[in-house]
């Protein structure tokens, strides 16, 4: 199967260019000086990459080498708008993967969205800022051996790398949050909303006043209990734009380090193993990522102590099977399938122009997608579904499903009327899919299935999720404001069972939350990619650190565990050197 085609959509170049002319910044091989030696190589320069560049760089005799496929992400204003996002999928900035046709979704195939660019995925990504319940990194901490993964080892990690903003409004967010469960001198911005969506935040809030304990108000999803409705978070800063991994870690006064050196538009191939030593891997080989294909000529670069595989679940995959390593054929792979309801609403809500935002970081270009609220649910412990299904979450203070509350017609792509949405998401699912090699060309993307909606499980409680939107949406609050079901479902087919899931098989997608293909387990294990240090097993000088090592699916979006997980490898590599 070939890539499908895609529209390409125009992306805006901001004005102010001038940082990019910084001395640790390559724009390819032919720039990046021959006598330089490098104690570290990082292969990635996404979310979790960014972040062990910038702390193996904080030791001043540490030689740390980032190399990253696509270009700076500087300068992009579709980039820093928030509300720009869309136009970021199916762009340059992206990798453009698709899946194979998924069975579970009438044969369809998906988009895939991956970064790439300086930042990866958190460039591109919604920006959520979820960390998930207390009771999934427990459960990280119980199968692989190791405490350090636990709630109370990684919360410190989350606190390191977060700085809690105020939104660029100046919006007063008091009752929004907790202000204990947030870090305030990390390098990532994370913020409360900043835009009010004027028709639905005082009806979400009063409707968890309205409806059962289910529905009740979390005041902080982000303190290790995230059930209940609760604000969102964004990773956008102070000035209502995007805070990402590139932004954050790789922040001009970081770039002026010495001793740090990002080498852009470098395609990683393989890693190599050492003459004479067959089970050390120290040695990357990379092409230019310009126009590069199979017969491209390759170069080596060679770190003294150990290269570490930051290309994220699909890159990682790809480079350790080109590379042997792996069961030479397939790695697992798992992710959040996601599904949406629409219904017409009674409002004469408008929207400003972009001019707004450009001037004073304000305004509806600040919001993501007016998705202001979250709602974690449990299916309750009466359910029919635990007569057929264990029940895949870590504990019962974590969600099966998670919904984002949005003031508009969400993923439905409808254009005319006002809307409000609840995207469905399935943080614990029970399909499993892979990641396999096409072929032996390094360009040549993987054969990636989800296999999304495979499992009955997913697929009952996606139907089951349908039902408690309705129940939400019977509060008093919405008395008079939701007028109606919107395309496809129709006061027929809602009350149908088989009919809602005919039409989540042919609307849903992916919520883009791939991990697990290097999982970790403990050491000696027979199963397992990594060990709890991220080392890959069975060989030396090689780490994986970002969303694959993953042993469990956090019941959550992914970015801000892998914040966590990078904060923490960077000390595990340190205290090893």
């Amino acid at each position: 199967m070939k890539l499908s085609g895609h529209l390409k959509v125009p992306l805006l170049a901001a004005t102010a260019c001038s940082h990019l002319a910084r001395a640790a910044l390559y724009n390819g091989l032919s720039e990046l000086p021959k006598d330089l030696e490098f104690d570290f190589i990082i292969a990635g320069g996404g979310t979790a990459g960014a972040v062990v560049a910038n702390r193996l760089s904080e030791m001043a005799t540490f030689q740390v080498l980032l190399v990253e496929a696509g270009p700076t992400d500087r300068g992009i204003l579709n980039i820093q708008v928030p509300g720009l996002q869309p136009t970021l999928q199916n762009s340059a900035y992206d990798w453009n993967y698709t899946t194979l046709p998924q069975a579970g979704y009438n044969g369809r195939v998906l988009p895939y969205a991956r970064g790439r660019l300086l930042g990866g995925s958190s460039s591109i990504n919604y920006m959520f800022y979820t960390r998930g319940p207390a009771s999934d990194y427990d459960r990280w901490a119980n199968i692989t051996g190791d405490a350090g993964w636990s709630w109370k080892s990684i919360k410190q990690y989350y606190l390191k790398h977060e700085n809690w903003a105020k939104p660029s409004s100046g919006i007063d967010t008091t009752g929004r949050y907790d202000p204990l469960a947030h870090g305030k001198d990390g390098p990532v911005s994370v913020s409360s909303p900043s835009y009010p969506q004027l028709t639905t935040d005082a009806r979400v809030i009063e409707a968890t006043k309205q409806l059962g304990p289910d529905f009740k108000f979390q005041l902080d999803h982000n303190d290790g209990y995230h059930l209940g409705i609760c604000w969102n978070q964004f990773t956008i800063d102070s000035n209502g734009k995007r805070s990402s991994s590139a932004s954050s870690y790789l922040a001009d006064k970081y770039l002026r380090r010495k001793n740090l050196h990002v080498l852009l538009n470098t395609h990683v191939t393989r890693v190599l193993p050492s003459l004479g030593a067959k089970d050390t891997f120290r040695t990357i080989e990379v092409t230019s990522a310009i126009n590069g294909n199979a017969s491209s000529r390759r170069t080596q670069l060679k770190a003294a102590k150990e290269v570490i595989l930051s290309t994220g679940t699909i890159g990682t995959t790809q480079i350790l099977l080109n590379s042997g390593i792996g069961d030479g054929e397939e790695l697992t792979a798992l992710d959040h399938p996601l599904g949406s309801v629409t219904w017409r609403v009674n409002s004469t809500e408008t929207f400003d122009a972009l001019e707004q935002w450009k001037k004073d970081g304000t305004g509806p270009w600040v919001s993501v997608g007016g998705i202001n609220h979250l709602l974690w649910l449990r299916a309750t412990d009466n359910s029919s579904l635990w007569d057929k299904y264990p029940d895949p979450s870590s504990s019962k203070a974590a969600a099966h499903l998670e919904f984002a509350i949005t003031n508009n017609a969400g993923f439905s792509q409808l254009k005319d009327g006002n809307f409000i949405s609840l995207g469905m998401t399935i943080p614990n699912p029970m399909s499993r899919g892979t990641i396999r090699l096409r072929s032996s060309d390094p360009f040549d993307s993987p054969l990636i299935d989800p296999a999304l909606l495979s499992h009955p499980y997913d697929a009952e409680i996606l139907v089951y999720a349908v039902r408690q939107v309705q129940r939400f949406l019977t509060a008093p609050a919405f008395s008079g404001y939701v007028l109606e079901h919107a395309s496809p479902f129709t006061p027929a087919t809602i009350g149908n069972d088989e009919e809602v899931l005919r039409i989540l098989r042919e609307t849903s997608a992916t919520a883009w939350h791939p991990v697990g293909t290097a999982a970790m387990t403990r050491k000696g294990a027979g199963w397992g990619v990594v060990d709890p240090d991220l080392r890959v097993k069975r060989v030396k000088g090689l780490r994986v650190v970002d969303a694959s090592i993953f042993p469990f699916i956090p019941a959550t979006n992914t970015q801000a565990p892998v914040y966590a997980i990078a904060e923490r490898a960077s000390d595990l590599i340190k205290r090893a050197w």
